[in-house]
């Protein structure tokens, strides 16, 4: 049987959902962000834990496969209220969105019931995928079919929740040049993991490369069809991505905020002088300008406008920038 999420969720709904991170995010995260980033100095597992009891690493796997059913388009508010907090951890959350996400889109032409199976059954939360990465853009591993399985060979680099998953996501290309998504058992033999590797303020998602030699994978989907799952879940994982540089511009400013109102320079707070005034202007009005986008994004998901996809792979790109532009001058 085919299944897919709902579509979209009430605004009561969602505002609980949203609630719920902001909760989570300041009396679970917020005192450790520095010991999950400095360096490696505290394991993120138990607070995964508490992720996975909240239902945040679910809630796109359909009802009849124990999820919550509701389309990746929720998670737009719930990683901007953790990416407030903790982007890091927001980015483990988001990558196993994705890997999810890619089942889902594959599960429009073909049965993935036996994949949700693997995943329940072996309790694989987070699952890992090399969300930063395009595969089009990347050096993936190789498929092999042998006997009617399906081996895997190569290096999948920056795979994030890598160090603490048990199944992941992960493209390959066959001898033909056709990519193809699998579900991959982090626990095989056949696979070396690196350290973690290190990355700036993203460290509690623990991602690592992989050595596969001879991994066995589950075929996700049809074979060769990797490249237009990865366009859908583009379009699908975008408007959430921006809710993470969302949260991150505001973090970012309500940090800067409150220094500026501590520290004293010139026999004044500095918050008084006027150059430091136009800098938390000139954040205020990207976060201004980014909300304005996430709001547009939002009623078009809602509406189930044709370019909402489309739209959203547009506005993650721009606020992005915009994101890297407020935390420099945050900094």
């Amino acid at each position: 049987m085919n299944t897919t999420p709902q579509a979209i969720i009430s605004e009561e709904d969602q505002q609980a959902f949203n609630n719920l991170a902001a909760n989570f995010a300041e009396n679970e995260l917020a005192d450790f962000i520095h010991e999950h980033e400095y360096p490696y100095s505290l394991d993120p597992s138990g607070i995964l834990r508490k992720i996975i009891d909240l239902g945040f690493l679910s809630i796109n796997i359909p009802a009849e496969h124990s999820g919550l059913g509701i389309a990746s388009q929720a998670m737009a508010g719930i990683l901007e209220q953790i990416s407030l907090v903790d982007a890091g951890m927001a980015g483990a959350i988001f990558a196993n969105t994705a890997a999810l996400e890619i089942i889902s889109a594959a599960s429009s032409s073909s049965s993935c019931d036996g994949l949700y199976e693997i995943i329940n059954k072996a309790k694989a939360f987070p699952l890992a995928f090399q969300a930063y990465s395009v595969p089009a853009e990347a050096s993936v591993p190789a498929s092999k079919k042998k006997e009617g399985n399906y081996l895997l060979y190569g290096r999948a680099d920056l795979l994030v929740s890598g160090g603490t998953a048990s199944c992941a996501v992960i493209p390959a290309r066959s001898d033909g040049g056709s990519l193809s998504y699998f579900l991959v058992n982090l626990g095989d033999k056949e696979i070396k993991k690196s350290r973690p590797v290190v990355t700036i303020g993203m460290q509690a998602c623990r991602p690592v490369d992989l050595e596969l030699n001879g991994a066995r994978g589950t075929l996700i989907g049809k074979e060769g069809s990797g490249d237009l799952l990865f366009e859908e879940v583009c379009q699908r994982m975008s408007y959430p991505a921006c809710g993470i540089f969302l949260g991150i511009m505001k973090g970012s400013f309500n940090t800067a905020l409150e220094y500026c109102g501590q520290r004293y320079q010139g026999g004044r707070m500095i918050i008084q002088w006027d150059n430091m005034r136009m800098k938390l202007a000139g954040m205020a009005s990207l976060i201004a300008v980014a909300e304005t986008s996430v709001c547009g994004l939002k009623n078009m998901f809602a509406a189930g406008s044709a370019n909402a996809g489309p739209s959203a792979i547009a506005a993650a790109i721009h606020i992005g920038n915009m994101a890297a532009a407020v935390t420099s001058d945050g900094i």
